[in-house]
């Protein structure tokens, strides 16, 4: 009887192993129908970001894609830290950063620059996507910024989002691009404990812009008041977030 339920067990999980390679090959295809070229995806437990004296009780979680472009940048490493970094700034909310499927590849016809503007690479990049979990994450080489009354190129090698708030394309919204610039020793020295990507991610789970009062803030529209917090009142909106779940 013992073995029976042995061979029965084990059938039961090569097939669930099958399953999941096919599922990830399906996977895999539909992005390369989408022109993203080199792809590789993986599925990231964020519990690898806990550290060993945590004793934040999460009562919250999220998930989300990271899209890092070949070419641009970005490592895996880079991406882990910064990942790392937005797991520690939303945990003192109780919010946990769950689960990450981070897909790495070539952007349709290899774009590496986003921009905010008229060109629309980055509505392009977004069209040409899959269905896949929000929100998405673009780790990208740089952005871009275009005014139409001047037609002149601005290039502050910023991040940007689109949350619901700002009605933008269907496409586009609760998607974020951040530049690997972010990553410069200049730009970690700016502003202690402060993460453009959390940043980001903060403007789309809060469906929100800057803070405008001049108070040190994670969400601040000063540069020089950037840093790793958030308020009470910020962490409760970003709890009620149709992107967040209880646990």
């Amino acid at each position: 009887m013992l073995e029976k339920i042995l061979v029965i067990y084990l059938i039961l999980l090569l097939t669930c192993s099958q399953t999941f390679a096919l599922s990830q090959k399906s996977e895999k295809k539909a992005w390369e129908r989408g022109g993203f070229s080199k792809v590789k995806i993986y599925h990231l437990n964020a519990d690898r970001f806990a550290t060993e004296n945590e004793v934040q009780q999460f009562t919250h979680k999220f998930a989300l894609t990271v899209v890092l472009i070949r070419e641009s940048g970005w490592t895996i490493n880079l991406a882990l830290e910064n990942f790392q970094k937005a797991y520690e700034i939303f945990a003192q909310c109780g919010v946990k950063l769950n689960k990450i499927k981070l897909v790495i590849g070539h952007a349709p016809l290899k774009h590496r620059v986003a921009d905010f503007g008229i060109l629309g690479i980055d509505r392009f990049i977004a069209l040409n996507t899959p269905p896949t979990l929000h929100p998405i994450v673009y780790l990208m080489e740089d952005t871009n910024m275009y005014f139409i009354e001047t037609l002149n190129i601005h290039n502050p090698h910023m991040s940007y989002a689109y949350f619901e708030k700002v009605k933008s394309f269907p496409e586009l919204v609760n998607t974020t691009w951040v530049s690997s610039f972010i990553n410069m020793n200049s730009e970690k020295r700016l502003r202690a404990g402060y993460n453009s990507l959390a940043h980001e991610l903060g403007h789309i789970l809060l469906n929100d812009g800057h803070v405008l009062e001049k108070i040190p803030n994670l969400m601040s529209e000063y540069v020089d008041l950037g840093n790793n917090k958030l308020t009470k009142k910020q962490c409760e909106k970003i709890k009620n977030s149709p992107l967040v779940f209880p646990l």
